[in-house]
């Protein structure tokens, strides 16, 4: 019901769907390609913006040209980019290639991303069963520790240290 399909040889289905731009396709529950050359919609209050982009879930943006999000709440705005998970801090100056949000309702976070240069940011790695790495910034002294944990004690090193 609802449903608009605009751009010539675009595809709609399902409820208040809309496709307006050559070869794009929506579906599901109040969802818009608009990004042309089969930019794809779905889930609900889906969007794809970008061109040959692809929003899936619920509340995703594929803003930028060939992006992707998926997942709950995500955005996409940098070309080539791929953000899943929930709630992602947005990326304005298309720094980050891959993003898994980790954000809530209250505010957006991101815990893990992966840049152009192939640099990865997490807060923590688990290397096996017995080791972690954890970078820690403490925002009221404004110092960073290392910690290394090797089958349960764990090591920590300062900035002054390192």
């Amino acid at each position: 019901y609802y449903t608009t399909a605009t751009g010539d040889a675009s595809h709609t289905e399902g409820y208040m769907t809309h496709a307006e731009q050559l070869c794009d396709h929506a579906e599901g529950w109040r969802n818009t390609a608009k990004g042309s050359y089969g930019s794809h919609a779905e889930g609900g209050i889906t969007s794809a913006k970008g061109e040959a982009s692809h929003s899936e879930g619920y509340g995703t943006e594929a803003n930028g040209d060939y992006s992707h999000a998926g997942g709950f709440n995500t955005i996409a705005n940098g070309e080539a980019q791929t953000v899943i998970g929930k709630s992602n801090i947005e990326d304005n100056n298309e720094t980050y290639a891959f993003i898994i949000g980790n954000g809530t309702g209250s505010g957006r976070s991101n815990a893990f991303t992966v840049d152009w240069n192939g640099e990865v940011t997490a807060k923590s790695i688990q290397l096996d069963n017995n080791t972690k790495l954890e970078a820690i910034y403490d925002e009221t002294t404004q110092t960073i520790s290392l910690n290394i944990t090797l089958d349960g004690t764990t090591v920590s090193f300062t900035a002054s240290e390192l």
